[in-house]
């Protein structure tokens, strides 16, 4: 019956109206077809927390995990190991991490040691708050070699070390850019916000990529990492915050 007055209903409509009417039932299904992909994609986010502690957090609230070490074999990086315990700690339930240990000897063998720890959603977003606000890390890579690298921040030159890093503040309604290669290089500008997160760059294309809305529960805790940056071709690499905030601990306590 209802089926029969719906058909009888739209025959009764000019064709203008009937055009209008698939119009409005194509954009109210365009709209669950991207709530849907996006819840889709939170909760694939989710699976993929992996947050590093600030000391200044609360931490009484964790649960913890487990301790994990990686030693390094040939050809491997610090990414690597990171990558290496996350994926271990995941399958044991954890989502955040301190860390504990790094050390290369002699022959360049590097073994990484975290504590693995599982928080809730409120610890996640009061933990995020630590995080350093309108900071700029660029990175030259994860090794420890004689090797240089050069950039530009704000036209300045710059040259660092490998296994070292060249930090830079935002002052309050300025901005930053980063270039490596010149005019057909890579460039980066990054805009200050009121409580934006620091941002890391990687300037071998070292490390592990930042997803915009891929590390924290949803767009709120992460912030607007996406407003306010530019990119162009060229090795200028985003890297993960949490892999970059552990990086520039290894690296500062081997400078």
């Amino acid at each position: 019956m209802t089926t029969v007055f719906r058909t009888y209903f739209y025959s009764k409509l000019t064709p203008q109206n009937q055009t209008i009417i698939r119009w409005i039932i194509l954009f109210i299904a365009t709209i669950f077809l991207l709530l849907g992909q996006r819840s889709n994609g939170q909760t694939k986010s989710n699976n993929n927390l992996f947050a590093f502690i600030e000391n200044s957090s609360d931490s009484s609230s964790l649960k913890f995990i487990q301790t994990f070490k990686c030693i390094s074999k040939k050809g491997d990086d610090i990414a690597s190991l990171y990558r290496a315990i996350k994926q271990q700690a995941h399958g044991k339930g954890a989502n955040c991490f301190k860390f504990k240990n790094f050390t290369c000897d002699s022959i360049g063998t590097m073994t990484l040691t975290l504590d693995t720890y599982y928080g809730d959603d409120t610890f996640i977003k009061n933990n995020l708050n630590n995080h350093e606000k309108n900071t700029v890390y660029i990175i030259s890579d994860g090794n420890f070699n004689n090797k240089t690298y050069t950039f530009r921040a704000d036209k300045v030159k710059r040259i660092i070390k490998s296994g070292t890093y060249y930090k830079h503040t935002i002052k309050q309604n300025e901005k930053v850019k980063i270039n490596k290669g010149g005019f057909f290089g890579a460039t980066a500008t990054i805009v200050w916000e009121e409580n934006k997160i620091c941002k890391f760059y990687s300037l071998s294309g070292f490390g592990l990529a930042d997803v915009p809305f891929g590390i924290y529960p949803t767009p709120t805790y992460y912030g607007s990492p996406g407003i306010g940056v530019s990119f162009t071709t060229g090795k200028l690499k985003s890297v993960d915050r949490s892999f970059g905030l552990l990086l520039t601990m290894i690296l500062k306590q081997h400078q």
